[in-house]
């Protein structure tokens, strides 16, 4: 069976491209075509293999399945998702804006195409559209501008912000002053978050931010909260302009999730975390706390933090 890489796939519509090891011309994918897996979500750079059937439009994918190595195999038995090492999402084609839910395929705006049906539109509609759309490019004056091959590739924190928000995840965002927001994520870029709080878009500094977790963790990690009394009681407000924040030896960090010894963070408002991390980013990290709750701490908002012992798990 033909073998290839996922080049672009639209989860709210339910179809992408596949790029053929072989080079020959795109594939097109309709998840109705995909065989069960564990993950059960497909992402751009998946490698897979199928077989092709001439469709009226063009080529199509059938029975496809996704390919995985043992060790994202080990990684899906653990209940962590499996994130393809060229995996771009949208940030491929926005990198000034972040991530969010549009997405552009290379001949041209495959979103557009797609968006006067539904994901139940029946296939050879869908194919018509996007042939339509790549034709116009192709032939008229409309056609984007050539895109820079240079993309940097995307951290940790990214990838798991953009997942939130392909799944309308419901979140809780701490905030100084001991506030709290909850919604779901919109969008984001190095500078601040889109949340959909009460049907209503609001955009928050990552400065104001402190952590952010899902909505069915809130009860545990409220289980598990401690606080430095003394670091409370200083009332310290988001990192300023003029202020040099706490800096965490990223080597550190990787040492402890190598090693699987946890760590404990103190914010800037009192709030103590013990756990193992679970990925590390320049702008955030993922703790798994001794209770199983997962937390994401925004770096800017801590305050000190330390290597423990396996012991004090």
């Amino acid at each position: 069976m033909p073998t290839g890489r996922i080049k672009y796939y639209n989860p709210e519509k339910g179809f992408g491209f596949i790029a053929q090891d072989s080079g020959d011309a795109d594939v097109f994918l309709h998840n109705s075509s995909v065989k069960y897996w564990e993950d059960d979500e497909l992402r751009i750079g998946q490698r897979v293999q199928y077989s092709v059937v001439e469709g009226k439009r063009g080529l199509v994918a059938q029975d496809v399945e996704v390919l995985l190595s043992p060790i994202e195999r080990k990684w899906l038995r653990q209940g962590k998702a499996v994130i393809p090492r060229d995996y771009l999402g949208s940030l491929s084609q926005h990198p000034e804006k972040g991530f969010n839910l549009d997405q552009s395929f290379e001949a041209g705006n495959v979103e557009q195409a797609g968006a006067a049906g539904s994901q139940s539109e029946p296939l050879k509609d869908v194919e018509h559209r996007i042939n339509d759309v790549t034709k116009k490019h192709a032939n008229g004056s409309t056609a984007p501008k050539p895109r820079s091959k240079r993309v940097s590739r995307p951290t940790f924190g990214n990838l798991y912000i953009q997942k939130q928000i392909e799944f309308q995840t419901d979140m809780v965002f701490g905030l100084y002053d001991h506030q709290f927001m909850s919604g779901t994520i919109r969008g984001f870029n190095k500078h601040e978050f889109i949340l959909r709080i009460d049907d209503d878009n609001i955009e928050v500094s990552r400065t104001k931010l402190k952590f952010c977790h899902k909505v069915q963790d809130t009860d545990k990690l409220q289980e598990i909260l401690r606080y430095d009394e003394s670091v409370r009681d200083q009332k310290l407000g988001p990192v300023g302009a003029s202020e040099d924040g706490f800096q965490i030896d990223t080597r550190q960090l990787i040492d402890a999730r190598e090693n699987r010894v946890p760590i404990e963070v103190t914010m800037r408002e009192g709030e103590i975390f013990l756990g193992n991390v679970d990925w590390e980013s320049p702008n955030e990290i993922k703790l798994v706390l001794r209770n199983g709750s997962k937390i994401v701490l925004f770096r800017s908002a801590v305050k000190d933090f330390r290597v423990c012992s396996k012991e004090e798990m």
